[in-house]
């Protein structure tokens, strides 16, 4: 029975029967500039099992498809049945413009608007938070969100989303993201019922969606939360939470995808998507792999499909309703979640609301917290990020892909609200990738080697026989390849005469000593003296491993770093650059 798929608190969801036939909504994002390009793809998505299709309309700052007319949305829609396949239009805080545009083009390509379903994702608090600003008041915004309500062809067309997408995108962690989507889904129910729709027409006809996180017992615990909240926050309004379950959709990679070491994105976002799967998502969303670079390849697109029909057919993950749960861990972690994430809600209630916790910057430092500490654990190496923060490759082929379209100015007029009535203002969400502070060091010495041939070098003064010195010399070859650096490596010297020889004649910048500590109480002052010395001395001198009570003596000697397991990769591996910067000015 349906009692038996969806237990109080229902975190199992209203669709955990349906998916062991069925499985999952694959949602496919589609952001192609022109409107034959997205039907090109639509086309080739849906006839692979795809079972939905998400458009990203282009506007003047955010690439897409470009769908300014009727006979775009025509194009676009010609070759789709609308009774089967559901297609998601991004409507941000303009939800009338684009109903009406999905609208006249499903009558131009010939389908009865009465067929259609998916969703017009109105979000209207994650667009000022994203933005900091909306297309107008956010009362003429909900008033636009009112009447979409009353005019809608379809009632299978879903016509709002609480999302916490715009959170997720800036760094804040699972309770974040959760509390910000329930608080944009409050702030809609009080909005619309004042305008005098039914909190049950709303609650029908919202989606959920959230970012998918990096580790994946967190995914599947926060997928399960968001069920156990919505239920919550739908018995405080007084509407029966199990005739109104929630939908929710998962979107993989929004602040792991890196464009250093594409392929490794694959990894990343089959692992993300999995575990959606088993928080049981509704709908998954797997960004294909090369999304950081620009317009995705037909190849990309391909992967990221197939890597769900693979989760779902062949790991039969469609096949079990709830495959986490009973697990003590996982229930532990969802109900931690949900009361961490309830109390941020009741946080941001106390502001006055989602827009006034955005306006006086409630939400904005939370995140930056949480950001914070993230970037300290990444920088650590508390938190790998592989192919960028260790086992990278700075010789790696670049992967290239055109750049994604934006609507021109001149076609602007087509989607924009001639005079929009004064908006509130907060300090927007800036977007936030793990990568980033590895990815700008990276881009320093790739943007070197372009245009010198010549790649910053780091020598490795490997002092002893291989077992003395491998450990720490093969740290620091991945954190030097980490930063971009080439690498000069060795089997060792055992006298300082070759190993400054050997240095002089590798053209290295700099130097990373590397050895037992053995070897470092006699050879690494007299090494660093004699290297400091030299008329072709390094940029820099450092060691690999602590320096203990030694380290004045070792500077004193001429050591400017230390690289050891815990440092702060991204401090020290700036300051290495920096040392060398001259060299290349």
């Amino acid at each position: 029975t349906e009692e038996a798929a969806s237990p109080s608190p229902l975190l199992r969801g209203h669709a955990s029967l349906d998916r062991r036939m069925a499985g999952w909504d694959i949602r496919v994002p589609i952001s192609a500039g022109s409107a034959q390009e997205a039907a090109r793809i639509a086309r080739i998505e849906t006839e692979q099992a795809a079972r939905s299709i998400w458009i990203t309309p282009a506007t003047t700052t955010t690439p897409g498809t470009h769908l300014s007319t009727a006979a775009d949305w025509a194009t676009l829609l010609s070759d789709i049945d609308l009774a089967v396949t559901p297609v998601v239009v991004d409507a941000d805080a303009r939800p009338g413009y684009w109903l009406d545009q999905v609208t006249a083009g499903a009558k131009a390509a010939g389908h009865p608007p009465e067929e259609l379903v998916g969703a017009i994702r109105t979000d209207i608090a994650g667009t000022f938070a994203r933005d900091g600003l909306l297309p107008g008041s956010a009362e003429r915004c909900y008033d636009d969100l009112a009447s979409a309500f009353e005019r809608a062809p379809s009632p299978s067309l879903h016509l709002v989303v609480a999302s916490g997408l715009a959170p997720h995108d800036a760094g804040a962690d699972a309770a974040w993201s959760l509390a910000f989507m329930l608080a944009s889904a409050v702030s809609t129910f009080r909005e619309l019922q004042a305008r005098g729709i039914a909190l049950p027409t709303i609650a029908s006809r919202m989606e959920l969606t959230l970012g998918a996180q990096a580790d994946q017992f967190m995914t599947i615990a926060m997928t399960r939360a968001s069920r156990l909240l919505w239920a919550k926050v739908l018995t405080a309004l007084g509407v029966d939470a199990a005739a109104h379950p929630a939908f929710v959709h998962v979107v993989t990679g929004r602040t792991t995808t890196t464009t250093l070491a594409p392929w490794t994105n694959m990894l990343r976002g089959t692992n993300e998507a999995a575990a959606a799967a088993m928080g049981g998502a509704d709908a998954i969303t797997l960004t294909p792999f090369d999304a950081g670079l620009g317009a995705s390849d037909d190849h990309a697109r391909r992967v990221a499909r197939n890597a769900q029909l693979i989760l779902a057919r062949e790991g039969h993950l469609a096949r079990v309703a709830d495959p986490a749960g009973g697990s003590a861990y996982v229930e532990h972690l969802t109900g931690q979640l949900a009361r961490l994430a309830w109390g941020h809600l009741q946080q941001i209630e106390a502001a006055g609301g989602v827009f006034s916790a955005l306006t006086e910057g409630v939400i904005q430092t939370a995140i930056a917290e949480t950001v914070t500490k993230r970037h300290a654990q990444i920088a650590k190496r508390r938190r790998t990020l592989v192919g960028v923060s260790d086992y990278a490759d700075p010789t790696e082929s670049k992967l290239t892909r055109a750049a994604a379209e934006v609507l021109p100015e001149a076609a602007a007029s087509a989607s924009d609200e001639a005079t929009p009535a004064p908006s509130p203002t907060c300090t927007p969400l800036t977007a936030y990738a793990d990568a980033a502070p590895w990815r700008a060091m990276r881009s320093w010495c790739d943007t070197i080697a372009t245009e010198t041939d010549l790649r910053p070098k780091v020598f490795l003064a490997n002092l002893g026989a291989i077992p003395a010195h491998k450990a720490r010399a093969a740290f620091a070859r991945r954190f030097a390849e980490a930063i971009g650096l080439a690498v000069s490596d060795n089997d060792g010297y055992a006298a300082i005469d070759p190993l400054v020889a050997a240095f002089v004649a590798s053209g290295a910048d700099g130097v990373v000593i590397c050895g037992s500590d053995n070897a470092y109480g006699e050879l690494v002052p007299a090494l660093a003296e004699r290297l400091s010395a030299h008329e072709e001395k390094p940029a820099f001198l450092a060691v690999a491993g602590r320096p203990g009570a030694a380290e004045a003596q070792w500077r004193a000697a001429g050591v400017s770093h230390f690289i050891f397991m815990g440092m702060d990769g991204v401090t020290v591996g700036n300051s290495l650059l920096d040392t060398i910067s001259g060299e290349f000015a």
